[in-house]
């Protein structure tokens, strides 16, 4: 099996000489954009970090590069500058033959460190008013994985609400939903003979 790189020396001395001369490049404009930033290996492509977060990256594809600025904004952002080249919401793709000049690639970083620094980014995204607090997210009554079929197990009886807080289970039960299928089971068992549950060869 071929050794993933982990650093961006090992990245680009995989490549061929063009693409690694192109990325190469691109890397030095880079860091000499933002020489505080920490080169790194981020989803497989040569990324570099700021304070924590990641705000540029490249990769190399089959006719040339793309470059990534690790945001669904940022592009549309320069969108203007950006006509004379193909583009997803994330990533701008660049021909081999035709190299991001280098005012362009600080354009982008600053574009992405803006995004950072912006009042909007450090209340969370959420466009409060200063002073407001964050609503609390009321807690599902069943959360984890395959929630829907430990529901359907819970309300037949399957399974306690008890063992679903247990460690064998990775999932959380609220105590008002605990009581809810409690009540349920008591009124759906009185004057009826309890009836054994049949034997699962597997259990969830």
């Amino acid at each position: 099996m071929k050794r993933k790189p982990t650093t961006i020396d090992e990245y680009l001395a995989a490549l061929p000489a063009a693409g690694r001369a192109a990325l190469g490049k691109l890397r030095q404009v880079i860091r000499s954009t933002i020489p505080d930033a920490r080169e790194c290996i981020s989803y497989g492509m040569p990324a570099f970090r700021v304070r924590g977060r990641v705000v540029a990256g490249f990769a190399a594809t089959a006719k040339g590069y793309s470059y990534y600025p690790f945001s669904g904004s940022t592009l549309g952002t320069l969108a203007g500058e950006l006509a004379g080249y193909q583009r997803t919401k994330s990533a701008l793709h660049v021909p081999l033959e035709a190299s991001l000049p280098a005012a362009l690639v600080r354009k982008l970083i600053a574009a992405r460190v803006a995004e950072r620094a912006s009042p909007a980014r450090k209340r969370g995204g959420g466009g409060r008013r200063p002073g407001e607090k964050r609503r609390k997210a009321a807690a599902p009554a069943v959360s984890g994985p395959h929630r829907g079929h430990l529901l359907r197990r819970l309300r037949r009886g399957a399974v306690s609400p008890t063992r679903l807080s247990s460690s064998s289970y990775p999932v959380s039960i609220s105590p008002q939903m605990a009581a809810s299928i409690a009540s349920e089971s008591s009124s759906r068992n009185t004057g009826a003979p309890h009836m054994k549950q049949p034997k699962r060869t597997t259990d969830c």
